[in-house]
């Protein structure tokens, strides 16, 4: 509940600073106790401050959308937005962006750590998923 609290707060007072809609289900859904681990907690609101800010640094975005849904086995944290994402951009440019972004980099390098599943679409604004496991893991893997 702290968790799902501390996200809602961020986007809230994101939203209210830049005045740009965030629709997001941090308070729906999530009354049981969740068990996780205080760096996936850590990292998954630095992805959501991080997926936030470039957002309208790089994609010009004006509304996102947030979704966390967990099960007993897995966390899982998806944000989108209606910005420009890599469009009109080559397929080397986007290989280029998608490859070298630091923030970006960041999150694949913590994900393939624990054994997470990560997803990145410029395709139609941008969208990042990140998928956890509540419990340690070896390996990771990603897809674009």
């Amino acid at each position: 509940q702290d968790f799902c609290s501390l996200l809602a707060t961020e986007a809230d007072k994101f939203s209210t600073d830049t005045e740009i809609k965030i629709v997001h289900n941090f308070t729906e859904g999530h009354e049981k106790e969740l068990r996780v681990e205080k760096c996936t907690c850590e990292f998954l609101h630095s992805v959501l401050t991080e997926c936030l800010n470039n957002g309208i640094r790089h994609g010009s975005a004006t509304q996102f959308f947030v979704h966390l849904t967990c099960d007993s086995a897995h966390i899982k944290l998806m944000v989108s937005d209606n910005g420009v994402g890599l469009e009109g951009l080559s397929e080397a440019e986007k290989k280029n962006r998608l490859d070298n972004g630091y923030g970006l980099r960041k999150m694949r390098e913590y994900i393939m750590a624990h054994a997470g599943v990560f997803k990145v679409d410029g395709d139609d604004g941008f969208q990042i998923q990140v998928e956890l496991p509540l419990t340690t893991g070896t390996k990771g893997k990603e897809e674009q």
